[in-house]
Formats: structure tokens, sequence, C-alpha cells
């Protein structure tokens, strides 16, 4: 009822849930993949923020309209475990989680998504600009989240 999705869509979210390696969805980007869910890094981020995580349902559903119940606990446990890497790896004082729906929510992905971002004092994020995160960049901060997240798994995945 409250889609925009165009016709024939081709979702980036799905490419990276698949795992194709393409330029829109390098493999080394996944961060964690668990039940209904996967996290990875956004080709994109704040220009002085180290990572930008979005969490995602691994079926394709466009908006918090369409998301069944089924998908929250794995998400929650996803965001969770996103955010205590961040702190483990990073440092940072605290966390922000975000979610957008419809073009005037500024969703810009057909694609249900929570963005999991560090937080430091005085970042003024929402006055920074959003700049593109290099490929390699990207491999090398996942696989650091990744290794964090094996580490502490007994902790922070609880039944994902």
């Amino acid at each position: 009822m409250y889609n925009h999705e165009p016709t024939e869509y081709r979702c980036p979210f799905c490419e990276y849930i698949r795992r194709d390696d393409t330029p829109r969805a390098p493999v080394g980007s996944i961060v964690h993949q668990a039940g209904l869910a996967t996290a990875f890094l956004a080709k994109s981020r704040f220009s002085r923020i180290p990572v930008n995580v979005l969490v995602v349902p691994n079926d394709h559903v466009e908006n918090l309209y369409d998301l069944d119940a089924r998908y929250a606990a794995d998400l929650h446990r996803m965001t969770r475990a996103i955010a205590l890497a961040l702190k483990g790896v990073y440092g940072c004082d605290g966390v922000s989680t975000r979610q957008h729906n419809e073009p005037a929510g500024l969703q810009d992905v057909w694609h249900y998504h929570v963005h999991v971002t560090p937080r430091f004092p005085g970042d003024r994020l929402y006055a920074m600009q959003f700049t593109d995160f290099p490929k390699a960049e990207r491999a090398r901060e996942a696989a650091l989240l990744r290794a964090w997240i094996a580490d502490q798994a007994a902790h922070v995945l609880q039944d994902a």
C-alpha cells in the first residue's frame, strides 16, 4: 500500500545478502549473517565516522509497513550485536540507530534497513557530508567487526 519501489527494481541489498560479488555489493562488506538478518557496511559513510553499518532482513521487504513480525527478533539481535561490536572495535561513546520509510522519510533504497552508527562526543553527525567508502577500506573494517563478533559470539549473538 505504501510502496515506492520502481517496476523491475534491482535491489542492491538483495545482492549483498546473496553475496554476489559486484561493484555494488562486494562480498567483503558483510559483517554478519544469522537467522533472518544480515549486517554489512554501506558503500558510503559520514566523513568523520569510521563506518555505517546496515542491518536488513534477508528477504526483500521494502519498508517498515511491509515488515512481518517474524523478522523482529533477528533484526533486533543483529542490531544489538553490531552496536556492541562498534563499541568494542571503535571505542565509541554511543551508537545511533536510524530507519527511514518512503521518500519523505528519506528512504533511498527500497529494502528495509536500519543504520547502526558509532557516535563520539561532539561529532555533529548530521552536519557531516556523506562520502564514498572505498571497497578496500570497507573490507578491512568489516573484517575487524567480524573478528570482534566471532570473539564475543556467546555474549553478543544470544540465539542469533
